[in-house]
């Protein structure tokens, strides 16, 4: 289409196999696996029509666990593949860049006024009305406890 490059963003269980296909297809690419607080990220889904839809209630916080897991065991996509946590995305400014200055030198771009723009309008949280119950941080801590920690969360 005329672009030297493009992107997409996917949401979907084992994601680091679709990584190591999309890298074989696509020997150049570069990756951003970007992940969001177990806890905020199940009180935004468990708002969701789909949410219904899932095998279990906990399944979206399953897959959170797998996904991370094996994006700290698949060391071969390292060199092609930056960990972004969502929260520090949404933490970028004008001011506070140092996330943005690595994310453009690792994808080899100059940062743009466009960027700032869109950090500035699309870093929205859905979800902040789900209050999660006390039962329901006692399952997602149960699953993800192991991995959370070892990339900055804070296990409740």
């Amino acid at each position: 289409m005329g672009f030297p490059r493009w992107g997409f963003k996917e949401v979907r269980a084992k994601a680091m196999e679709h990584m190591q296909l999309l890298a074989a297809v696509y020997p150049a690419a570069k990756f951003i696996f970007l992940v969001r607080d177990p806890y905020d990220m199940y009180r935004s889904v468990k708002g969701k029509k789909f949410h219904a839809n899932f095998p279990d209630p906990y399944f979206p916080v399953q897959v959170w666990n797998d996904n991370v897991r094996d994006f700290l065991n698949v060391s071969a996509l390292r060199p092609t593949c930056k960990l972004v946590r969502y929260e520090d995305l949404c933490k970028i400014s004008r001011q506070e860049n140092t996330l943005l200055e690595e994310i453009t030198s690792y994808l080899g771009i100059e940062i743009t006024e466009k960027m700032y723009g869109e950090l500035e309008t699309k870093t929205d949280s859905s979800g902040t009305n789900q209050q999660l119950a006390s039962a329901e941080i006692a399952a997602i801590t149960r699953i993800v406890s192991e991995t959370a920690g070892l990339i900055g969360y804070q296990i409740r």
